[in-house]
């Protein structure tokens, strides 16, 4: 479920730095820009899955457990 919810906000994302940031070099319709961030968002699936498995593999449900899934905070 977390690899699917990345590559949705990976294909929102896409989506907005093509149709924001490419319009000064061309003009990109909405359709392209969002095959262009369904793109995005499959490569960023296949990116995420293997490292959330392996993140989550022996992984304990609790507050330990999620604290070393996220490192920073």
């Amino acid at each position: 479920m977390v690899p699917l919810l990345v590559s949705v906000m990976a294909m929102a994302f896409g989506t907005y730095l093509v149709l924001k940031g490419l319009k000064h070099l061309w003009k990109v319709e909405f359709p392209v820009a969002l095959m262009i961030g369904f793109a995005v968002a499959v490569i960023f699936y296949f990116l995420a899955r293997p490292w959330v498995v392996s993140r989550c593999k022996n992984q304990l449900n609790d507050k330990h457990g999620v604290n070393k899934l996220l490192p920073c905070l």
